[in-house]
């Protein structure tokens, strides 16, 4: 579980959503970055805290506090976007992103449920709701799994991803899966079957997992890429 505040030497308050829904976003970020299996394993862990302790099983969507906190006379739940996201809207991005990463429908299952919960909550506020908007935006697509096989530390590899990193093109989750290892299956399992061509760098660019051509050539990459972004 998490704190929300360290003070002193001292560790107090029950975490609430957004330290969550905030701290699972992070880890997602971080994977992306560094492509260590293990932040994505942390996120997928919280997040299941989350919906486990925050979900509100009668309405949908989530309490700003847990179930495990200090009794209040009302549980709250905030869906409107202001100078910061909501909880529930980071979260509903959330959800997106992990059931992309994972190829878990159990994920996407429970974004459709959180997305309910808002429709009956802020209709006709689009304005309030930007960040919402923006995972809704994911989760309609066209979005796009791309996964990269290969040697983290080959030049090819590094070419790859820089390119792909210059691109803007927000509805997308960028997976990377060394060759003949394991650890990424472990989490993700329909990256079982991708491995390297000839064993030079290759991006497999899939969309809904359904998946192109495996390509080692930079270019074609981008071309679809770029194609989707200028969609």
């Amino acid at each position: 579980r998490l704190i929300h505040r360290h003070r002193d030497g001292e560790a107090t308050i029950d975490g609430n959503l957004d330290d969550y829904a905030f701290l699972v976003l992070g880890l997602t970020e971080l994977y992306e970055a560094t492509f260590k299996t293990k932040y994505l394993e942390e996120a997928l862990r919280l997040q299941h805290k989350m919906i486990k302790h925050f979900w509100d099983r009668e309405s949908g969507g989530l309490f700003f506090t847990s179930d495990y906190s200090e009794k209040i006379l009302a549980r709250y739940k905030d869906f409107r976007d202001g100078a910061i996201p909501s909880g529930n809207s980071i979260a509903f991005l959330n959800l997106v992103r992990l059931a992309r990463m994972t190829g878990k429908s159990q994920y996407e299952e429970k974004a459709a449920a959180l997305a309910k919960a808002f429709a009956s909550h802020e209709e006709g506020t689009p304005s309030q709701n930007a960040m919402f908007l923006a995972g809704l935006d994911f989760s309609i697509g066209p979005a796009y799994e791309i996964v990269i096989v290969g040697d983290p530390k080959s030049k090819e590899t590094e070419k790859m991803l820089h390119a792909i990193r210059t691109k803007f093109i927000p509805s997308k989750v960028v997976l990377f899966k060394r060759e003949n290892g394991t650890s990424l299956e472990n989490v993700a399992s329909f990256t079982k079957d991708m491995k390297t061509i000839a064993g030079e760098t290759t991006a497999y660019i899939c969309r809904n997992f359904v998946c192109s051509k495996p390509m080692t050539d930079t270019r074609k990459v981008l071309k679809i890429l770029t194609h989707s972004s200028n969609r």
